[in-house]
């Protein structure tokens, strides 16, 4: 299991946050406000556990990709990024959800998701570029 907490300011780069109270490590992550926001609650196997909405999750993996330092994880996340952002542009409720969290982000943030989606998800970026020039 591991332990996020949001990364401010310089940060700790890739040192991790003690929390002693709980006697755990947590790791920084940029931009997690976008994932803590948009949740989701699912269940199984009787565990309730909550998620980031798909539609954060991938808008947060278009932003942040450029910051990882191993190639192999910046490939990974792409792909799940490309996957999932896809497959929710073929449900209209997922079509709508994606557009409320795009317009809800903070426009440097709005730019950088349509920038980064250009080559590599044409179909994200055709959506999500109409909405970027709506606003």
């Amino acid at each position: 299991m591991e332990f996020l907490t949001p990364e401010l300011g310089r940060g700790k780069g890739d040192h991790p946050y003690e929390i002693s109270k709980l006697h755990v490590n947590a790791q920084g992550l940029r931009y997690l406000n976008l994932l803590q926001s948009q949740t989701i609650k699912v269940k199984s196997e009787g565990i309730k556990v909550i998620l980031p909405e798909p539609a954060a999750y991938i808008l947060h993996k278009f932003i942040v990709f450029e910051r990882r330092k191993k190639e192999e994880k910046r490939i990974r996340d792409l792909k799940a990024a490309k996957e999932i952002g896809e497959f929710l542009l073929k449900k209209t409720i997922q079509r709508r959800k994606l557009k409320q969290v795009f317009i809800s982000l903070p426009e440097k943030w709005q730019k950088r998701v349509v920038k980064n989606t250009k080559d590599k998800s044409p179909l994200l970026f055709d959506f999500l570029n109409k909405l970027d020039n709506a606003s």
